[in-house]
């Protein structure tokens, strides 16, 4: 039942399609290792240099924004608003 394989003109034998499985696995761990170091390399925690900076390209003149001045203003003062007198209610009856 467990008869090797044939490809039309040769077999293969149980020993060459494991030699075959292992080099395959062999590949498949080196590559997932390789791209795991690269990842690693070029985090940019490990190499802040590597990260790519702005630089200004515009030509011309730049634009100048308006600067804001302020002037210091005295502290309000509060006055008192002067009333006129009013009349004290008399009760009539006191003697």
């Amino acid at each position: 039942m467990d008869e090797p394989q044939t490809n039309g003109t040769e077999s293969s034998s149980p020993l060459q399609r494991l030699l075959i499985g292992a080099g395959t696995l062999l590949v498949v761990i080196l590559t997932v290792i390789g791209a795991v170091l690269l990842a690693m390399q070029e985090s940019p925690e490990s190499n802040p240099t590597s990260v790519a900076q702005a630089s200004p390209t515009a030509t011309g003149t730049p634009i100048q924004l308006p600067t804001a001045t302020f002037t210091a203003q005295p502290p309000a003062v509060n006055t008192p608003t002067l009333l006129p007198p009013t009349a004290t209610p008399v009760s009539i009856g006191d003697t």
